[in-house]
Order: C-alpha cells, then sequence, then structure tokens
C-alpha cells in the first residue's frame, strides 16, 4: 500500500518575498514570519530536493500531492493576483515534471474571479493533469456555500 500525503504546499521564494515586503497589521507580520520561518529555515515551502524528498523517504511518504499557497496574492490587484495564480500553476508544474513519481498536483484558484478560476481549473487538469483543486472552507472571510461561489461549482458540475 502506498502512504499519499494531500495538502501539501509549495511557494516560490519571490511571492515569499513580496509577502515579507509590506505587512499591513500585526496579525499579517506574525503571519508573514510564521511563514518566513518555516520557508527558510525549515525550507519546507520552497525546497523540493534537499528538505522535502529526504523527509518523505524518512517517513516512508511515496506521494505528495501538492498546491501553490499563494502568500502574496492579498497583497495585490485582482489581475495580477490572477496572474500570481497561473504562475504559481506553472512553478508547481515544473516541481512536479523534476519528480513525477512522487508528486502529484492540486491548482490554485483565482476564486475572486469565476470564469477564471474555471478557465485555471480546466488548464491545470488537462494540460498538466493536476488532480483538482484543493480550496480552502472560506475565502476572503466568506463560506465557499455563499452564493457568489456557487457560480464556480455550478459551472465545474456541468
Amino acid at each position: 500500500m502506498k502512504m499519499i500525503t494531500i495538502e501539501e504546499h509549495i511557494t516560490h521564494d519571490e511571492d515569499l518575498t513580496k509577502m515579507m515586503q509590506s505587512p499591513d497589521d500585526e496579525s499579517d507580520r506574525d503571519r508573514m514570519k510564521f511563514f518566513q520561518e518555516k520557508a527558510t529555515v525549515d525550507g519546507k515551502l520552497t525546497d523540493i530536493e534537499e528538505f522535502r524528498l529526504p523527509y518523505m523517504d524518512n517517513t516512508g511518504i511515496d506521494i505528495q500531492i501538492l498546491s501553490y499557497i499563494n502568500l502574496a496574492s492579498g497583497m495585490l490587484e485582482c489581475d495580477e493576483r490572477t496572474n500570481s495564480c497561473i504562475r504559481g500553476n506553472d512553478f508547481l508544474k515544473q516541481q512536479i515534471d523534476k519528480h513525477p513519481d512522487r508528486f502529484l498536483g492540486f491548482t490554485s484558484l483565482p476564486l475572486w474571479d469565476v470564469e477564471a478560476s474555471c478557465k485555471e481549473l480546466e488548464r491545470c487538469v488537462k494540460d498538466y493533469g493536476f488532480k483538482g483543486a484543493l480550496v480552502q472552507g472560506k475565502f476572503d472571510g466568506h463560506l465557499l456555500m455563499r452564493k457568489n461561489f456557487s457560480q464556480f461549482f455550478k459551472k465545474q458540475l456541468n
């Protein structure tokens, strides 16, 4: 039996740097400090080769399903946030391609834009072989069952 873990995050150094540049308040600074420590000290968020693969081997994990955590998206304008998701998914695909027998992917979605989310999910599943998307139960302070998100889910059922 294979051991497969999900909800395994990865980010790019560029997004991590952007996120660290403009904390709005104390809670943002604390959150950023946490992510910076995890990314730079542990190497958990930005590394595949030096940390993640040896960790997987040492703990008996055969496959991880990775998702790109878009740490900087809240600090960008809407169009740039969408482009950041696309770049993140492209980066994720590059990382998966280094070890396709060990990694699979979940799509990062620009949920603030239903049409862009549908398009990006289709692109990543069809072109990249991603297994779907991983979304939190809340987005931008709202539960996903709210009416404005139902459009996205309805489009996925068709």
